[in-house]
This record gives C-alpha cells, structure tokens and sequence, in this order.
C-alpha cells in the first residue's frame, strides 16, 4: 500500500500533509473535495480549511457532496467542476503576459 499507516510511516504523513506547509501559502488556493472521499477523509481538508482561515490566506472552496476520488457520481458534475477549474484559472492565471 502506498503510505501505509500513519502508525507506520508517521514521517511521510507528516511530510505529505497539506496543512503542515498553510503558513507559506502565497497566491490564491483551489480547494475542491468530494465528502464520499476515502482516500482522503473530509476532516482532512476541513482542518485545512480552518488553517487557512486561521491565518488569512486567499482562497476557495468547493465541496462536492457524495462524490468519491474521482468526482464522476452525479448528474452534472463533471460539467460543473470543469467549469468551476475554467473560472478559477480564468481570474487567477488569466493568459497574457505578467
């Protein structure tokens, strides 16, 4: 299995979590989770999420109820998210020189 547990790779989880690296966040962030998630629990990224808010970063997020890793289960969703990554690119990284 690629990490293992916690209990037994308590480093690589240490160096692998998103949360440890929220103080040196610059820009704006895309947060976009499924809550049927199993790779990934939900409290993960909420815990995430207060950090950011906790220190004032820029950013956003879209929680997509029920939707596993993939984000394919449910009627529009795969529209709606491709959509959602057009418009955050859009206002974020609009083309053209910088």
């Amino acid at each position: 299995i690629y990490m293992r547990t916690p209990a037994e790779n308590p480093e690589g989880y240490r160096k692998s979590a998103p949360i440890n690296y929220a103080e040196g966040l610059k820009g704006h962030l895309l947060i976009i989770h499924g809550t049927g998630e199993t790779n990934t629990h939900i409290q993960i990224t909420e815990g995430l999420v207060d950090r950011l808010i906790e220190l004032g970063k820029s950013f956003d997020y879209m929680a997509y109820p029920n939707r596993n890793h993939g984000l394919q289960e449910g009627k529009g969703t795969s529209l709606h998210l491709r959509m959602l990554i057009v418009r955050y690119l859009l206002t974020h990284l609009p083309p053209g020189p910088r």
